[in-house]
């Protein structure tokens, strides 16, 4: 996987679209209850719902929501602040372009879709994670098998990272990494 990172690049108008609907695509998956903001309720329900379909509980149901917790603390989003769209596209390209993107939000966030805790994301774990973010399921093997490069039927943190990575600094349109949250949005 050849993946591209904008350390202090300018972009091409072109490429600055790209990554706004990439952007725009990452809002939309995580606000979990559509009402135009991300915030911390959006995690925590993000949180219940794979417990739910984990069926977790005990240690299981406690990593993911510690593993949510610590991407919550990461991005700085606390108990009250509502993260707009417009706010969350601007703030989050500055990121990119400045070269501040690192795999260590993605690198929790691969914890939470691990729901076993097996160290590997399976098939079923990943429909699971995009069920959870409502998106169609029927997107979720074009995207597995875009992020699991080395077509083995499992997604390992290396690949989930560097397709995240891909994802947020990434100007090639026919990259894998595009659908790490799915098709992208309009």
């Amino acid at each position: 996987v050849t993946i591209l990172y904008l350390v202090n690049m300018s972009l091409t108008d072109k490429q600055k679209a790209f990554l706004l609907r990439k952007l725009k695509t990452r809002f939309e998956r995580m606000d979990i209850d559509k009402n135009g903001y991300i915030s911390i309720e959006d995690y925590q329900e993000l949180a219940r719902r794979f417990v739910e379909y984990g069926k977790l509980s005990g240690e299981d149901e406690q990593r993911i929501r510690k593993a949510l917790q610590d991407v919550c603390n990461n991005i700085g989003l606390k108990e009250g602040v509502k993260i707009m769209r417009e706010q969350f596209l601007t703030d989050f390209l500055k990121l990119i372009e400045n070269g501040e993107v690192n795999g260590d939000t993605i690198s929790e966030m691969f914890d939470v879709v691990d729901t076993n805790g097996d160290g590997v994301i399976s098939p079923r774990e990943f429909y699971d994670y995009f069920k959870i973010m409502g998106v169609d399921e029927s997107s979720a093997q074009t995207s597995f098998d875009a992020i699991d490069t080395d077509h083995n039927g499992i997604i390992t943190r290396d690949e989930f990272i560097a397709a995240g990575l891909d994802f947020f600094t990434g100007v090639d349109e026919t990259s894998g990494g595009t659908l790490f949250f799915g098709p992208l949005v309009d």
